[in-house]
């Protein structure tokens, strides 16, 4: 065999070695990627399914707080139709009327209600407040709120952040006047850094 034959034989064979080195370094990069890929994938599905089960405690919570709201309510117009039998079988006519006229079994649901509405609401977005106060001016940002707890300006916003933007549905909802809602809308508004985008601000916030 010549030299040349020999030379290209060396050739050839470190072409073909240089080449399984390339197709093995390639396949090596692929298992990798591929393991790669597979364990982003692996945390993804993980922080899916802690999302998931973070949500459906969130729902399991959200349910109970409405069946003691409801509850709560049953019980007491039940209370009340008691009171105004036992009251118009023994004649006092005078105090039914009077029991009727009361606001306080309104006043009692309502205060119910807004304490499960803000636990609720703070559940789904507990940044709320925060994000609010990143709109207002500086020296005009709530503050001294009990935890867990919203005032009537801030639930006001938060029925706009569920969507919920009709001041007379939101006066209900709440039990308060539409005007209230009006004057609460305004002075919030007026405490704004940006007045003219501040609802479409809060329609992102958290």
């Amino acid at each position: 065999m010549s030299i040349f034959s020999i030379s290209l034989n060396l050739v050839q064979a470190s072409a073909l070695g240089a080449a399984i080195i390339v197709l093995a370094a390639l396949i090596i990069y692929s298992v990798v990627h591929q393991r790669r890929l597979a364990e982003s994938l692996r945390s993804r599905v993980n922080a899916c399914e802690a999302e998931i089960a973070s949500l459906r405690d969130l729902h399991h919570e959200s349910v109970i707080h409405l069946l003691h709201m409801q509850s709560g309510y049953t019980n007491g117009i039940n209370d009340m139709r008691k009171q105004i039998l036992r009251k118009l079988t023994s004649g006092k006519t005078t105090e039914v009327r009077q029991l009727l006229a009361s606001q306080n079994i309104i006043d009692e649901q309502c205060e119910r209600f807004t304490d499960v509405f803000d636990r609720m609401f703070l559940n789904l977005y507990p940044t709320f407040v925060s994000d609010i106060n990143e709109l207002l001016l500086h020296d005009k940002r709530f503050s001294d709120l009990t935890e867990g707890q919203l005032n009537h300006e801030l639930r006001i916003l938060a029925l706009r952040r569920l969507g919920i933007d009709d001041s007379t549905t939101i006066a209900s909802t709440l039990g308060l006047a539409v005007n209230t809602i009006y004057t609460y809308a305004n002075r919030t508004r007026s405490r704004a850094i940006d007045r003219e985008s501040f609802y479409q601000h809060l329609a992102v916030a958290n």
